[in-house]
């Protein structure tokens, strides 16, 4: 009980600190600031690259927390279908099952649909969330057509090679067309793959790009 007073506090602390932009640090940072800035009774959340739905869990009850307000989630993924990396993407492949990152391994198969799913159903209704499974090359094309919902807020995660980071990026571009006020954050800048795309996104002269941390940069539009 002690320990979930103390994360309330400082979560509410965080809320009361961001006032802008520049005081972000965190994917939860922006998504508090762009609740309080746009005054957004909802708040849409996609995501790339759910792995073991961790993240979409705990913005989910953070977001719960502060705000009275309905959090919808869609979460993209391959999930089970490990054999996408075997074949398409080994060097991603590589960066699993490494002895230094116990979290970021498939044995467990906490990463799997079925087990994700059950995840996020703990904590959000289902009605609430929607977890698509697949390559996201393909999965996300046509995404503004296929989305129901108008888009607050995108986390890319996904594989790190370039030519799935830039279609992933060049797919949820689209999602401006519905929302001006669309933010992007991109994680893992210090990845050749998404370093890449961060350039060629700063090159097109339509988009502000502010680093929220080390390994982190948010995309909005100009």
């Amino acid at each position: 009980m002690l320990s979930q007073l103390k994360h309330f506090l400082n979560t509410k602390r965080i809320k009361n600190r961001i006032r802008s932009i520049e005081n972000c640090s965190t994917l939860l940072d922006v998504a508090i600031f762009k609740i309080k800035n746009e005054k957004l009774n909802g708040l849409n959340f996609l995501e790339i690259g759910v792995f073991k739905g961790d993240n979409a869990v705990y913005i989910y009850e953070n977001i719960h927390q502060l705000f009275n307000i309905r959090l919808k989630y869609f979460g993209f993924d391959i999930f089970d279908d490990i054999h996408l990396l075997k074949e398409k993407y080994p060097k991603d492949l590589d960066q699993y099952n490494l002895a230094d990152y116990p979290y970021w391994e498939f044995n467990s198969g906490q990463h799997t649909f079925n087990m994700v799913h059950k995840k996020l159903a703990s904590t959000i209704a289902p009605e609430n969330f929607k977890l698509i499974k697949g390559d996201t090359t393909e999965t996300l094309k046509n995404i503004e057509q296929e989305l129901k919902e108008t888009i607050d807020l995108v986390f890319i995660d996904g594989c790190h090679e370039y030519e799935v980071v830039k279609s992933d990026w060049e797919n949820i571009s689209n999602l401006f067309k519905i929302n001006p006020k669309l933010t992007v954050v991109f994680d893992d800048f210090t990845y050749e793959g998404v370093k890449n795309t961060h350039d060629k996104i700063l090159e097109t002269g339509f988009y502000l790009i502010n680093r929220l941390n080390n390994n982190q940069f948010i995309v909005t539009l100009k």
